[in-house]
């Protein structure tokens, strides 16, 4: 007589390990009753197995936690498995040979994402690859991370999907996520391409990929006002007409004064400040320096305190209570510090989304220090961060410019004063 599952639940352990016939060459065994280290009676244990040509072939465990098959899921499992054995007349031990060979021909996008922040995590900063790694959960919270890659294909219109995925990006949250968009999807470019590397995505079928020669793609810069603009800017800033945190107006000041990036400008440290050399030394492991990890992140970043940043750092001070970071978290937040997004977003509130980005202000600051204050191209590049860009000047040219920066910083927040910015 077959068994039901209620029956099959009900099958005791006995005293020794015993198997009861469920048709169609599928059996359950029953493990045997055993006394515990404790005493306690354990055993009794279900699993399925079936028999082909006189082999017995595992097919699971009974139960219903994870992993584990119903009756009616293991003679599903079991038929497939006759069915597969059958057509192809091939052996049980055959088939578990295919499938092990087709487990490892084949990758998920889990598999393809996982890979590759194995093979960068030495290579990039810590803080770079939580931030990949928050990017990737938000686009696997989008597309099943078990999907094969090649069902991502562009064969397969997999270019459909990404791009599906993508517009969800965008379109989310609050603001214009056109930015992270494109940068999820140049770090899923960057996923597939290593996948192709290792054979596990056909070549050329990268969903990620672009071919310039049917469009040009338009490099977006991050948006700036024009001088003209700076001054209604800058009263703005001062005037802090939206009410926001001292904080977010404090960064942002100072972000206009020096040309920080907002990252880097957020995890300033008290104890980088070199009070008798009036500098603050950002290590070059900071986040926001864009100093590449065991390449160039030995290299600090020089700030002079001119009159004016000073003044900054001596309101900032009368927050302080033996704390770390100059600009500290508003709220409860995911950084011991200021948020990297408050300089952006109190720009935003003011009234300047897609108008003028903190970024932008670095092409504000070096477009008109030379046109206005005629201070010399390379002087300007040095305080933006930039490290000299060719070989030569790499290996040799190890000069600070501190002098011609501190000369320049002041004469540049002098004329920001002068245009209603109030420190």
């Amino acid at each position: 007589m077959v068994l039901n599952h209620q029956e099959l639940k009900s099958l005791p352990p006995k005293s020794k390990t015993y198997k009861k016939g469920l048709g169609e060459g599928l059996f359950v065994v029953v493990d045997k009753e055993y006394k515990g280290v404790e005493g306690a009676t354990n055993g009794g244990r279900k699993y399925f197995k079936g028999r082909i040509k006189g082999e017995e072939v595992w097919v699971g465990v009974f139960g219903n936690k994870a992993g584990e098959l119903s009756l009616g899921s293991a003679r599903e499992k079991w038929y497939q498995i006759k069915d597969t054995c059958r057509k192809q007349n091939i052996s049980y031990k055959e088939f578990k040979r295919q499938i092990e060979k087709a487990k490892l021909s084949t990758w998920s996008l889990d598999d393809a994402i996982n890979h590759f922040l194995n093979e960068i995590e030495q290579t990039i900063k810590p803080t770079t690859l939580r931030e990949y790694d928050r990017k990737f959960k938000q686009i696997l919270s989008l597309i099943d991370g078990s999907t094969p890659l090649e069902e991502l294909e562009i064969q397969n219109e997999g270019k459909k999907k990404i791009n599906l995925v993508i517009k969800q990006i965008e379109d989310g949250g609050k603001g214009n996520n056109f930015d992270l968009g494109n940068r999820c999807r140049n770090l899923l470019k960057q996923v597939f391409d290593e996948a192709e590397e290792q054979g596990y995505m056909s070549e050329g079928q990268n969903p990620c990929a672009r071919k310039s020669k049917f469009k040009r793609h338009k490099v977006n810069h991050h948006p700036h006002i024009t001088w003209e603009q700076v001054p209604e800017l800058l009263e703005k800033v001062s005037l802090n007409p939206v009410h926001s945190h001292p904080f977010s107006q404090l960064a942002t000041k100072l972000m206009l004064l020096s040309f920080l990036r907002a990252g880097a400008l957020t995890r300033l440290e008290w104890n980088w400040i070199d009070e008798s050399r009036d500098l603050l030394i950002l290590p070059g492991t900071t986040s926001g320096l864009k100093r590449r990890q065991d390449l160039n992140d030995d290299i600090p970043h020089h700030l002079p305190i001119t009159s004016h940043i000073k003044s900054i750092l001596d309101y900032a001070m009368r927050f302080n209570n033996g704390e770390k970071y100059i600009f500290l978290p508003m709220r409860d937040s995911r950084f011991p510090h200021l948020d990297p997004s408050a300089p952006n977003n109190y720009l935003r509130n003011l009234g300047y989304k897609d108008i003028q980005r903190a970024h932008g202000w670095r092409s504000v600051a070096l477009t008109n220090g030379i046109d206005l204050l005629k201070t010399p191209k390379e002087v300007i590049k040095r305080q933006l961060g930039h490290l000299p860009d060719n070989k030569v000047d790499q290996a040799y040219d190890k000069s600070l410019m501190l002098e011609e920066r501190r000369t320049f910083l002041e004469k540049w927040g002098e004329l920001l004063v002068n245009n209603k910015l109030e420190i």
